[in-house]
C-alpha cells in the first residue's frame, strides 16, 4: 500500500512539475507539514527521489544540447548552435567534443561577419579542448588552421603541427603542406624546405593540382633560401 502511495504521488509530482503550477513541489510540502511522521517520512523520500531525478534530468539535457547544437552547426545554423552548445558546456565542461564545435561555429561566424571577437573566441574554444585531450588530431590540426589563416600566430602553429605530425605520428598531406606554410611564413626556409620535400612519401595520393602546389611552393622556397 505504502509503495502505491509512494508511487501516486511521484506520478502525480511529475505532472505537475511540466505543468504551469508555480509550486511544482505542492504535493510533497503538503505531506511534510503533515504532524503525522510516517506522512513526514514519506516526503522525505519523496523529496530524495525528486531531486535524484532532476539530477539526473539536468545531466541529460547536457546531451541533448550538444547533439541538437552538432545538428545546427552540419546546418550551417552557427548562432543557434552556439546557444545550445555554450548550454551543454553549463553542465559539463570537461567534454572536448562540445568546445570543438564551439570554437568551429566562432570560425564560420567570423568567416561571415569578420568580426574578429569570433576568432579570440575560437582559439579558446580550442584550447579548452586540447586542454581536457591534447592528442586530438581533428581538434589539432583545425586550431593550426586557425593560428595560420586567422589570428597568423605561425611560430605556436608550428608548435601545435609538430605534435601533430610528428609526436602523434599522423600521416597527413594537409598537415605537412600546413606546417611548411607556417615555417615559410616565419622565414625559416631552410625547415620549410625540408617539410614540402617530405610531402613526396605521399605523391600516391596527391592530386595534380597539389603535385603543381607543391612545385611551386619548393621553387619559391629554393628562391628564398638563396
Amino acid at each position: 500500500m505504502k509503495k502505491i502511495f509512494s508511487f501516486i504521488l511521484i506520478t502525480s509530482l511529475t505532472i505537475i512539475m511540466f505543468s504551469c503550477s508555480t509550486d511544482r513541489l505542492k504535493p510533497i510540502r503538503s505531506l511534510a507539514r503533515s504532524q503525522n511522521l510516517e506522512k513526514k517520512e514519506n516526503a522525505a523520500n519523496l523529496y530524495k527521489e525528486a531531486i535524484s531525478t532532476l539530477v539526473n534530468a539536468y545531466s541529460s539535457s547536457a546531451g541533448l544540447n550538444k547533439d541538437i547544437g552538432k545538428q545546427l552547426l552540419f546546418k550551417g545554423a552557427f548562432d543557434k548552435a552556439l546557444f545550445h552548445l555554450e548550454q551543454s558546456c553549463e553542465i559539463i565542461n570537461n567534454d572536448f567534443e562540445t568546445y570543438h564545435c564551439i570554437a568551429i561555429c566562432h570560425v564560420n561566424l567570423y568567416k561571415i561577419n569578420r568580426n574578429k571577437e569570433h576568432l579570440l573566441k575560437a582559439k579558446e574554444n580550442y584550447k579548452f579542448a586540447l586542454n581536457i585531450s591534447p592528442n586530438r588530431p581533428g581538434v589539432l590540426y583545425d586550431y593550426a588552421q586557425l593560428l595560420v589563416f586567422g589570428t597568423e600566430e605561425y611560430q605556436e602553429a608550428v608548435n601545435i603541427l609538430n605534435h601533430y605530425i610528428y609526436d602523434l605520428k599522423t600521416p597527413d598531406k594537409n598537415g605537412y603542406f600546413l606546417l611548411g606554410r607556417s615555417l615559410f611564413l616565419l622565414g625559416e626556409y631552410g625547415k620549410a624546405y625540408e617539410v614540402y620535400s617530405s610531402i613526396y612519401q605521399f605523391e600516391k595520393d596527391l592530386t595534380a593540382e597539389e603535385k603543381t602546389s607543391l612545385e611551386g611552393f619548393i621553387a619559391e622556397t629554393l628562391n628564398k633560401k638563396r
